[in-house]
């Protein structure tokens, strides 16, 4: 195998991308306009998190930086920061936190990994949302070396920040580093911008639809069928 380290987005990629679609369908269920409003401020902060430094957000830490941007786009008036902060954290976060009350255990995902670090593959994740407990309620906590997420960099994939970050941690080239993730605009094109190689889970192969990704597999099984190859080649 080409690879020394294997970084993986966690949501829709660790466990199906049906199961986390079912958790945001519940969700939006259980609160109607919660999946609009996040949204709409996570784009806010996709838009704007390249303009980070020049406007004197450097400093800052990611929910910090979150709730200046959620300020200014839902139009709060005179709100304080730490204000703001506790109001992600009761209105979105606390919300998100508890679908995953019921994510249990992933045997082909630990299969997989456990098939990696035999070989002295060192693994990582990365992922947009806290890390939370998820990765102790799906068995695998122990098989992964490194663990990160925006909480950590300050920014949201696809910025480029997000993949040099995941590099400096693991001291690797980009060369060195194999990204798997589920969404092609933010962990595909993310990875592939910072040189990464990057493969695609929960899509259908189609000509010339996925351009920057290396592989593109239907699911996880087809997945751990191609690294078992790459790991005995």
């Amino acid at each position: 195998m080409d690879y020394k380290a294997v970084c993986f987005d966690i949501d829709g990629t660790l466990y199906p991308t049906e199961l986390l679609r079912q958790y945001m369908i519940n969700l939006a269920f259980a609160h109607p306009f919660w999946s609009a409003k996040y949204g709409r401020m996570r784009q806010a902060f996709r838009d704007v998190q390249s303009k980070f430094e020049e406007n004197g957000l450097g400093p800052f830490s990611f929910r910090d930086r979150e709730a200046m941007v959620y300020i200014k786009a839902m139009h709060l008036k005179r709100k304080k920061l730490l204000e703001a902060r506790k109001r992600l954290d009761e209105k979105y976060y606390k919300h998100l936190a508890d679908i995953y009350e019921t994510l249990g255990k992933q045997p082909e995902t630990e299969k997989t990994l456990k098939n990696l670090k035999s070989h002295g593959i060192v693994t990582a994740v990365f992922s947009d949302w806290p890390l939370w407990d998820k990765l102790e309620r799906m068995g695998i906590d122990s098989l992964i070396d490194y663990k990160y997420s925006s909480d950590d960099c300050g920014y949201l994939k696809p910025d480029i920040h997000c993949f040099e970050f995941v590099l400096d941690k693991l001291g690797l080239e980009a060369k060195d580093v194999l990204f798997v993730g589920d969404s092609y605009d933010k962990d595909i094109a993310g990875a592939a911008g910072a040189g990464m190689d990057a493969v695609l889970i929960g899509s259908t192969k189609e000509e010339d639809k996925y351009p920057l990704a290396k592989e593109v597999f239907a699911n996880w099984g087809e997945f751990d069928a191609w690294i078992t190859r790459q790991l005995e080649a």
